[in-house]
């Protein structure tokens, strides 16, 4: 509680116009009384809050032990179903491997027999281009022939010339 008539006494020792040091003095007793807090309301404050401390420990103690319990759930429930997961995947990825084998198997065989198909073509083009050239050839051997004839043929006739022109001048 506040003496009020010591602060209003205060006041009007200073000078200040009693109905004004009155009025100051009251608005001071309403303030402590309604604003300010007593060491009674303070210790009644803090049993209550010590016991709401003690009531949140204990919630909170109990929250994380619900929650520690759930989490282990959780875990192995995801450790099931990962585990479930992991040989769908195998299953899936044999299969997988399997269709891919059997298709490139397939498409090996069709590749071979592509190639073997062009190999012959080849083989065929090869032999034909082959005669081509070989018949091209002999006609230039012949023709070589011919004119290595003709030049013998020239050089005889001239070798013979010669020789009749040097015996008729001997």
């Amino acid at each position: 509680m506040i003496d009020t008539l010591k602060i209003y006494s205060r006041l009007k020792n200073k000078g200040i116009q009693e109905e004004a040091a009155n009025e100051i003095a009251e608005i001071f007793n309403e303030i402590v009384n309604t604003e300010l807090s007593t060491k009674s309301d303070i210790e009644s404050l803090a049993v209550s809050t010590k016991t709401d401390i003690e009531a949140l420990k204990i919630s909170t103690k109990s929250d994380i032990e619900a929650l520690a319990v759930s989490t282990k759930s959780d875990i192995e429930k995801l450790k099931i179903s990962t585990k479930s997961d992991i040989e769908a995947l195998k299953v899936s990825t044999k299969s997988d491997i399997e269709a891919l084998a059997v298709s490139t198997k397939s498409d090996i065989e069709a590749l071979a027999i592509s190639t073997k198909t062009d190999i012959e073509a080849l083989k065929i083009s090869t032999k034909s281009d082959i005669e081509k050239l070989k018949m091209e050839l002999e006609k230039k051997i012949v023709e070589i022939k011919v004119e290595i004839l003709k030049w013998i043929a020239g050089m005889l006739i001239g070798q013979a010339a010669l020789i009749t022109t040097l015996m008729k001048l001997l």
